[in-house]
């Protein structure tokens, strides 16, 4: 069977994996999340519609740090 995760941790709950995460409006936020996947070798898109929250300039940056050095 193959999967593919998107959790972010808080480790103060009791079930600190959270599929769902939600922020209180600001101007900067840091999203920590971790993706795993049963799939090796393939590519998964993530991507960011800012124009469902309405009239704005929002963008979304990710940055793997994994794979920084």
């Amino acid at each position: 069977m193959n999967f593919l995760e998107l959790n972010s941790y808080h480790n103060e709950a009791f079930t600190p994996r959270f599929a769902r995460d939600v922020v209180p409006s600001a101007q900067s936020y840091v999203w920590t999340f971790h993706v795993e996947s049963s799939v090796k070798g393939s590519r998964a898109i993530l991507e960011w519609n800012p124009s469902l929250f309405g009239n704005n300039a929002a963008q979304l940056f990710c940055m793997m740090l994994n794979r920084m050095s």
